[in-house]
């Protein structure tokens, strides 16, 4: 048998996309098994089993989370972007602000570490 004649034998290659079609087709399903509390795993392994799903898990929960999960997401109300409207700013009054707290004493500020390692023994140190 010769490579050509097995090249026509075998099946076409799968075209790119053809996942995403099956996922698409079956997004409601999916959707209605997850709320009556499948997990995403039994989900995809019973579509996998039957032939319909013809991709891998991990591409299975990225369709799900763009697919479903960011749908759900999408149906709560809209929150403006602020675009049109700008977000008002309530300035506090002077009031309101805290001063600025005082120094009791002026050798707080300028008071320093200092190290002196002088007149001690190396036991001392360590």
């Amino acid at each position: 048998m010769s490579l050509s004649d097995e090249l026509k034998k075998s099946p076409p290659p799968r075209q790119r996309g053809q996942g995403r079609q099956a996922f698409i087709a079956r997004r409601n399903e999916i959707e209605q098994a997850l709320d009556d509390g499948y997990s995403s795993a039994e989900i995809w392994q019973h579509l996998h089993d039957k032939g319909v799903m013809p991709i891998q898990y991990r591409q299975f929960v990225r369709y799900v989370d763009r697919y479903i999960t960011s749908k759900q997401a999408n149906e709560q109300p809209p929150v403006s972007s602020g675009l049109n409207n700008p977000p008002t700013v309530e300035r506090e009054k002077k009031e309101d602000r805290e001063a600025p707290k005082q120094v009791k004493n002026k050798d707080d500020l300028t008071r320093r570490f200092q190290y002196d390692a002088k007149g001690k023994s190396e036991e001392d140190l360590i």
